[in-house]
This record gives C-alpha cells, structure tokens and sequence, in this order.
C-alpha cells in the first residue's frame, strides 16, 4: 500500500496510455463533468498495469489502487 502523501510517478509506457483510458485521446480534456474516474476506467487501468508487469497475480489491489489513484490525479 502507499501512503496518501506519496508522489504517484506514471512510467513511460503508462503516461503514454492514459489518454486511451480516460478517452482523451479523442475528447481532449473533456469528462463529463465529472471530478472521478468511472470504474472501467480504473479496471482498464489496473488491467492494464497486470499486463505491463508480465501478468504476475496476486498484485489485483494493489494495481486497482494504483489506477485509482492515476486517474483521480489525472481528473483533478
């Protein structure tokens, strides 16, 4: 787990995936007015994080948490 006041540093592969995920890709900033990731947005993303560790299990909290976190940083 980590701590609220730690840094989340997105490596290069997952910066580069997060305008997939969050559709900013093709709507620019644009969230619907909303202020929080949709749950398909963190379970794309925490799946996505599973696949870039090579699919190790037993990680499945700590990668939704980290998604999570990515995407609420990403909203705010």
């Amino acid at each position: 787990m980590t701590n609220k006041n730690t840094m989340l540093v997105l490596t290069r592969n997952e910066a580069d995936v997060m305008p997939y995920i969050t559709g900013e890709s093709s709507m620019g900033m644009y969230t619907g007015g909303r202020n929080y990731p949709t749950r398909d947005e963190i379970a794309e993303y925490a799946y996505h994080i599973y696949e870039t560790r090579g699919r190790q299990n037993g990680h499945d909290i700590e990668d939704w948490l980290r998604a999570e976190q990515a995407l609420k940083h990403h909203y705010e």
